[in-house]
């Protein structure tokens, strides 16, 4: 397009100032003259004019930016509205999804993962699909673990293997289901972890062998177990757990291991306090008048049950570490508590030192001090003595019934020497005695009787020897800059050396101990715990080989991981078609 030059009539002067429609700058035309540039095409003309200085132009309007219907607008490098990247729809969307802190409740699908910061997720809801999250809580009652009880002794269901085999034997009375009550097996309410839960749809396993005494003239019998739950006198509110277990097969005069189950068709809780209780029932059938005698076993290594219950039954074990006692530990007058540390504060137990027999302990009992009124300790011919007044003690030191040595608040006095002079020890004996120095003892000035040291070099610290004074290492210079040095406690908070600094803070509640190699801080420990360079803070090396206290700040050891990981087992259960991982 050609240069076209037009001419505008001013508002306030009788003047004419060109302007100009062209592709081109026009060039220094002079200030305030106007030029709208074409060279964008039809459509976005802009109008600019020449700056105060006539060194170049300013846009004042137009542009052509076209905006799109629903679209927000922007500024752009002009200051023009340009079309924006959102539409009303999205704003007005976004403005209803808005998210107000503390008060959303639904934050609809998750697009990548869920970062919590440290934080836990509460009150979450138990899961109705495979990829839902879970519990702890609903960890622990999904996990499997068994119960194992060992058939031991006459009547007893225990957590030990003794492995002495014997019979418990009765003769039922009638074909029909008879409780064989001679034949029953208890455990012990300390070796019973209530309470716990068995799920519904698990079974318990029964293992023991039996027989009968003989076959012969005898009609045929089976057994069916039941188990049961009950108070601590192993009778009261028998509860029974599942169904009764399936029918052994036909019993014969030889001893045959009967594995039977039973099944847990609803869950059942047992609680604080019960024993568990496994009873036997025969079942008889044939022509044969007379009954036969059952014989159960009990102490072989087959005799036993294995009761399923979910996880939460570790929370009722004693911790390998941390944890508060709720009931007593009963030793069985079998068992020692060994490895005890040396008491530290009042209730803590205490570690004999020598082997304490009820004997000794009388005898101490009988010979015990009583404060405030024995006066003496007697051993043979040997006595200390101890006298009182409120204002003058004494205390006095006889052997063979002769006074030694008496102490008061004036100090320690001995029986007399029979000779004036220096005291010193006997080196045969090491004990007591005087005598005077004499001129032989001493040469150009240096006591020469090896019962003395020589008198020193000048300026060193003197020591004693077996043979009495003798040169120290130190001189007094050496003293006098370490106590000048010395350390004063709860005023020096640092040691340093070159760029390795070891300081400490102490608030009066907060104290802390910081580790700086290198000018780096690499370990702080505090109240808390031990705190590295990165990462959460570490108040325990854990020997829990359960894992049960679930901590972030409690590092399990080597043979803690091993523990855990050794005692799980992924079985696969025909009956219900599915894995089962237990311990």
């Amino acid at each position: 397009m050609a240069d076209t030059v037009y001419h505008y009539l001013a508002d306030t002067i009788d003047l004419h100032k060109p302007g100009y429609v062209s592709s081109s700058d026009p060039g220094a035309v002079g200030a305030g003259i106007g030029w709208v540039d074409t060279s964008a095409g039809t459509g976005l003309w802009k109008f600019k004019v020449r700056n105060a200085t006539n060194l170049g132009w300013e846009t004042a309007g137009g542009g052509g930016n076209v905006l799109t219907s629903g679209r927000m607008t922007k500024g752009d490098a002009n200051g023009l509205p340009s079309d924006a990247t959102n539409t009303d729809t999205d704003v007005a969307d976004a403005v209803t999804k808005k998210h107000a802190i503390g008060g959303d409740t639904t934050l609809g699908t998750q697009a990548e993962a869920l970062d919590m910061g440290n934080f836990q997720i509460n009150n979450l809801a138990a899961p109705s699909t495979g990829s839902d999250a879970v519990t702890l809580k609903y960890l622990q009652n999904s996990l499997g673990v068994d119960l194992n009880y060992w058939l031991e002794a006459a009547g007893v269901m225990q957590t030990a293997y003794l492995g002495t085999p014997a019979f418990l034997t009765q003769t039922p009375t009638q074909e029909a289901e008879q409780e064989l009550t001679s034949i029953v097996f208890r455990s012990s309410v300390a070796q019973t972890p209530t309470p716990f839960v068995i799920k519904n749809g698990t079974e318990f396993l029964t293992h023991f062998n039996a027989k009968v005494t003989t076959v012969t003239g005898k009609k045929t019998a089976t057994i069916v177990a039941k188990l049961y739950y009950a108070d601590a006198d192993g009778t009261s509110n028998l509860t029974q757990i599942g169904a009764s277990t399936t029918e052994s097969p036909v019993l014969t005069a030889t001893k045959a291991l009967q594995e039977n189950y039973g099944i847990t068709a609803t869950e059942v809780s047992i609680p604080s306090g019960k024993r568990l209780v496994l009873k036997m029932f025969s079942v008889c059938s044939g022509t044969a008048v007379n009954y036969p005698e059952i014989n159960i076993e009990y102490g072989d290594v087959h005799d036993h049950v294995s009761i399923p219950a979910t996880g939460a039954v570790f929370g009722n074990f004693l911790p390998l570490a941390g944890g508060t006692m709720v009931g007593d530990i009963a030793m069985g007058g079998n068992y020692q508590v060994t490895a005890l540390q040396a008491p530290a504060a009042n209730g803590e137990a205490i570690r004999a030192t020598t082997k304490i027999t009820e004997a000794l302990l009388e005898s101490a009992t009988d010979l015990k001090h009583t404060q405030s009124t024995d006066s003496k300790i007697i051993v043979g011919d040997t006595e200390v003595s101890i006298a009182d007044t409120g204002t003058d003690g004494t205390i006095t030191l006889k052997a063979d019934n002769a006074t030694k040595a008496t102490v008061d608040k004036d100090g320690v006095k001995v029986t007399a020497f029979t000779t004036a002079g220096v005291v010193h020890n006997a080196v045969t004996t090491g004990l007591l005695s005087s005598s005077k120095i004499v001129a032989a003892d001493v040469t150009a000035n240096t006591l020469t009787n090896s019962e003395f040291a020589n008198l020193g070099t000048s300026g060193k610290i003197a020591k004693f020897t077996t043979n009495g004074l003798a040169d120290g290492t130190n001189t007094d210079t050496d003293v006098a800059s370490a106590v000048s040095s010395k350390h004063t406690q709860n005023t020096d908070t640092k040691i340093i050396v070159g760029d390795t600094e070891v300081s400490i803070t102490d608030t009066g509640t907060d104290g802390a101990i910081i580790l700086k190699p290198d000018n780096a801080t690499q370990l702080t420990a505090n109240k808390n715990g031990v705190i590295l360079k990165n990462g959460t803070t570490i108040d325990e090396f854990s020997i829990d080989g359960t894992l049960a206290g679930n901590s972030d700040t409690a590092v399990p050891t080597e043979k803690a991981v091993k523990t855990y990981v050794d005692g799980k087992t992924l079985s696969y259960d025909a009956t219900y078609g599915c894995l089962v991982l237990a311990s």
